[in-house]
């Protein structure tokens, strides 16, 4: 039986549509990691009208995968380094976000319209 393989690589419009189900408002930039042709997880960045904000998301088939959700992490990070401040909201769905959020780097900032708010900037 062949090992199912994980890849991770940059994504395309057409992966973040079918993620979303649309065609997002905004472009977004990041990796996406594929098993065994499907995006299972996903990182990087999208410019609203007043800011850069981190945006992930993962399926149930990547909680699992620790080694390649940090391999997958590294690689996002690589996208957020390139910006001097993003922006990000965690999901009041996934009750892990804030630990996650602050492993990341990401300093808590409060409460606003879009939910827990977190910031990460460059040193």
């Amino acid at each position: 039986m062949k090992k199912s393989e994980f890849v991770i690589r940059p994504a395309t419009q057409a992966d973040i549509e079918k993620w979303y189900g649309k065609t997002p408002l905004f472009s977004v930039r990041a990796v996406v990691g594929e098993l065994d042709g499907e995006v299972i997880a996903f990182g990087g960045v999208y410019r609203d009208t007043e800011n850069i904000v981190g945006v992930s998301g993962l399926k149930e088939a990547m909680r699992g995968r620790k080694k390649d959700i940090v391999r997958l992490v590294r690689a996002a990070r690589k996208i957020l380094q390139e910006y001097p401040r993003v922006v990000a909201y965690a999901s009041e769905q996934e009750g892990t976000a804030d630990g996650f959020m602050k492993h990341l780097g990401f300093k808590h900032q409060g409460r606003t319209a879009n939910g827990e708010t977190y910031l990460w900037e460059t040193t």
